[in-house]
């Protein structure tokens, strides 16, 4: 009877694990984020979550499946002139240079 309980138990563990991957499971989206405020004064180096220096994009679609995917679909926004005037690129050291770049830390 206990060799029973500990095999449905494990068996409800890894459904259950499972189960919480799929989901939980978040896209990855485009997002801007300055450069400047996340290397010198948040310190996070762009790895954080959705916050007034790092702004995520809505994706015309589902969420991405990986960065790669990301990219390349979002290529043509990145690259595009209202992108280049809205975040401009720059050395870092201004609060004008901006990252855009695609991750799955998002929130909201």
């Amino acid at each position: 009877m206990k060799l029973n309980m500990f095999f449905i138990t494990v068996i409800i563990i890894i459904f259950g694990l499972n189960f919480s991957k799929t989901v939980f499971a978040k896209g990855y989206k485009l997002y801007a984020c300055n450069y400047f405020v996340s290397y010198n004064l948040a310190k996070d180096k762009c790895t954080g979550s959705n916050s007034f220096y790092k702004i995520y994009f809505e994706n015309k679609n589902a969420n991405f499946k990986s960065r790669d995917e990301c990219m390349q679909e979002m290529d043509k926004t990145i690259n595009s002139n209202l992108m280049s005037q809205m975040f401009p690129e720059g050395d870092g050291t201004d609060a004008s240079s901006w990252i855009l770049d695609c991750d799955n830390l998002w929130k909201f």
